[in-house]
């Protein structure tokens, strides 16, 4: 809601009372709607939407790969994530960075791993469907956005046992994302060193992403198409 331009959100809000129902993809951000808008507060509901389980091998977590996906665009904070990796690189020099997605940041991006000299460690791979194969190959999952609405590439990389390591943007890792149980919330008040730092826990700690990954991939059920 925050997010929306002023004049969208005050026309929205204002059409809420004459809904028969509001449906957002979380409760936080359901329980913003409604307190923007009291009078039509029973009428939100948040609907998170599911995902088909693939019947897939999961991630066995050893492969020293951190994935991430989505458009390249500001608000994902590839820039972030990258910085991220260059810092830990020296002391994890097997492991890879792969970027999934296509957009507009995809030159600026470029540019940078060329800059850091990371252009046989990140890897952008380009708009791959469907992902679910590629979130299995990873050891870590990667979100380093701004604002996550939902984050059903989270629920895709859980699915397939990864922990995943995410900004506590709003709304859609905290959904997801247990922290310190299916994976790692990181403030987006760390920036750049507390997401390496989180990212760092995980490189160097093969059981505790096989604990993650483990009950990660439990979660995730819960939100299958199929778990009705």
């Amino acid at each position: 809601l925050a997010s929306h331009e002023p004049g969208l959100r005050a026309d929205q809000n204002s059409c809420l009372p004459h809904l028969d129902a509001f449906v957002t993809l979380t409760e936080a951000d359901a329980a913003a709607y409604r307190a923007a808008v009291p009078e039509a507060a029973e009428r939100v509901h948040a609907v998170p939407p599911g995902s088909p389980d693939l019947g897939l091998t999961p991630s066995s977590r050893t492969s020293r790969t951190i994935v991430a996906a989505g458009r390249l665009v500001p608000g994902k904070r590839y820039d972030r994530l990258v910085d991220a990796f260059a810092k830990l690189l020296p002391e994890h020099p097997g492991w890879t960075l792969r970027l999934y997605g296509r957009g507009p940041e995809h030159a600026a991006l470029r540019r940078r791993i060329d800059r850091l000299g990371l252009y046989d460690q990140v890897l952008l791979m380009g708009a791959v469907a469907p992902m679910e194969p590629e979130w299995a190959k990873a050891a870590i999952a990667a979100v380093s956005s701004d604002i996550e609405p939902y984050g059903h590439g989270i629920l895709e990389a859980m699915r397939a046992g990864v922990p995943v390591v995410a900004t506590d943007a709003p709304h859609g890792p905290a959904q997801l994302v247990a922290d310190g149980v299916t994976g790692l919330l990181v403030p987006l008040a760390g920036g750049t060193d507390a997401f390496a730092a989180a990212l760092g826990r995980l490189m160097d700690d093969q059981e505790t992403r096989d604990r993650f990954g483990r009950t990660a991939r439990v979660h995730a059920a819960a939100h299958s198409t199929g778990a009705a």
